[in-house]
């Protein structure tokens, strides 16, 4: 005998089945519809008018605005250099340099001009960290990409007077008279940076900086120790140098300045 309501047919199940699978299938068309309209809108955002806005806010000096507005640029178009550039800019502005670095460093070596602008901004943020090793890498890169941008020669002709390195900073300075003719300052670099007595104490603060940034950095550490015995820092020198040797044990300029 059949038992009463045993029937999986029955009407009313059969009407609750279908409502529940009917409130799937609207909620799969829904969501497939969201994610297409945004997909397509994705696709139909000009970029390059949202960043010419964003690019005038900044200008304007309405940072806020134009913050979030780049961020924008960069989540449709992650690879977008001059939204990069700027937005790593206003970064560095905002006293973050870390995260300067970030945004310079996705700019891709396709534009040679852009990649050797982002090159020269990631060097001047390092620098601001006082890290001149990474800082003087990241300005020669610049210079390979975009060998007529002065900018980068211009910030190594200080870098190079600084650490004492004449041989250096004189290429620099050939280099930019071909393009145009020295200033007061290079001028006097030109003539200064090979007597080491010229070296002034200002540098010394710039240099310690640097070592306290990065103490792998013998270069820095050698000019800082050459800065010490000109003005009579002979006991700091020797400590210094003394550490400098732990780096670069067979450095001939760290035993000679020892011996010295």
């Amino acid at each position: 005998m059949q038992v009463p309501g045993a029937d999986l047919r029955d009407p009313a199940k059969h009407s609750m089945f279908s409502s529940r699978r009917n409130v799937i299938i609207s909620l799969v068309a829904i969501i497939a519809a969201f994610v297409g309209v945004l997909a397509l809108s994705k696709r139909n955002v000009d970029t390059d008018l949202m960043f010419r806005q964003a690019q005038l806010m900044a200008e304007a000096g309405h940072v806020r605005d134009a913050i979030p507005l780049l961020d924008e640029v960069l989540s449709h178009a992650p690879n977008h250099a001059k939204a990069l550039l700027y937005r790593g800019q206003l970064a560095a502005q905002e006293g973050d340099p870390e995260t300067a670095i970030g945004y310079f460093n996705r700019v891709g070596d396709s534009n040679p001009r852009e990649a050797g602008t982002a090159r020269y901004l990631a060097a001047t943020a390092w620098y601001t960290k006082r890290n001149a090793r990474l800082a003087e890498q990241q300005f020669l890169a610049s210079i390979s990409l975009h060998p007529t941008f002065l900018q980068p020669r211009e910030s190594l002709v200080k870098l190079y007077y600084i650490q004492a390195r004449p041989a250096e900073l004189q290429r620099q300075l050939d280099a930019i008279r071909k393009v145009r003719d020295w200033n007061l300052e290079e001028l006097f670099a030109s003539q200064l940076a090979w007597f080491t007595s010229s070296q002034p104490l200002e540098n010394i603060p710039i240099l310690e900086g640097f070592v306290v940034a990065n103490p792998a950095d013998v270069v820095s550490s050698i000019a800082l120790a050459r800065h010490y015995l000109i003005h009579d820092r002979t006991k700091e020198a020797i400590e210094l140098l003394h550490k400098t040797k732990l780096n670069e044990p067979d450095n001939l300029t760290v035993h000679g300045l020892l011996s010295e």
